[in-house]
């Protein structure tokens, strides 16, 4: 129940005209059929229709290309968060975010196949001799194509867009993350600096002496990573070799 109301949702996509990729397929497919009929496609149909067929071809092909970059883009944002990150986000952003961008890409592989089998439809018809459509029906079927094709592209260009933003933002968590794990160290830093001066005042030993001891228990241990924790240790508290 919930995929299909998403899935209403995503429709929406195509007439949300809250959407600058949708003004913006508006003005150029009206841009574009003004010029049509400025220049007489429909008049000199005949005159035009090798031009269409080159077109047809020329966007197909760019358009299976594009299928090829919405498949990629997908398999960028599941490699490019790690799921605390993801946590992360949707904690600040609202839960389902990075699905919702997932099915960005989704919904355009959609429209790129259907629009394939579209200009596949339109490329055999331009071998058809059948008598044209009214002049009406022409152009208000070439408004919807041409309207199609250009949402597309304006898609495509805001879903790069948002992986820009992606990538910004992981960078943000990823700083932050950096900052958590930063400040957890101090505070285990400063835990053990009162054990340590726990232990001298109950032993009546020196702080120093009493590192000594840890790194001796270390030394002899078997401990993996034991020259790195020796070496932090050292560091830490400025004990000499």
């Amino acid at each position: 129940m919930k995929n299909d109301y998403e899935e209403k949702q995503r429709i929406f996509d195509l007439i949300n005209i809250k959407e600058w990729e949708v003004k913006c397929a508006i003005v150029v497919s009206c841009v574009f059929v003004a010029l049509f009929v400025y220049i007489g496609v429909y008049e000199k149909y005949l005159l035009y229709i090798d031009a269409i067929k080159n077109l047809t071809t020329n966007i197909l092909n760019a358009f299976i290309g594009l299928l090829g970059f919405s498949l990629s883009g997908i398999a960028i944002i599941v490699s490019l968060f790690s799921k605390k990150e993801v946590e992360l986000i949707e904690k600040d952003n609202g839960r389902g975010i990075i699905n919702n961008i997932l099915g960005s890409y989704v919904f355009l592989a959609k429209n790129i196949g259907i629009q394939c089998l579209v200009l596949i439809v339109i490329y055999f018809i331009t071998y058809s001799e059948r008598a044209l459509l009214p002049f009406t029906c022409f152009y208000i079927l070439l408004w919807l194509e041409c309207y199609h094709v250009t949402f597309i592209i304006f898609y495509t260009i805001s879903l790069v867009k948002n992986c820009v933003k992606l990538y910004k933002i992981k960078n943000i968590y990823e700083k932050i993350s950096e900052t958590e794990k930063t400040l957890y160290d101090e505070i285990n830093e400063v835990k053990n600096d009162y054990i340590f001066s726990t232990l001298s005042n109950i032993c009546h030993c020196t702080n120093e002496e009493v590192v000594k001891d840890l790194i001796r228990f270390i030394e002899e241990g078997e401990i993996k990573s034991k020259n790195e924790i020796l070496k932090y240790i050292k560091n830490q508290y400025n004990i000499k070799e």
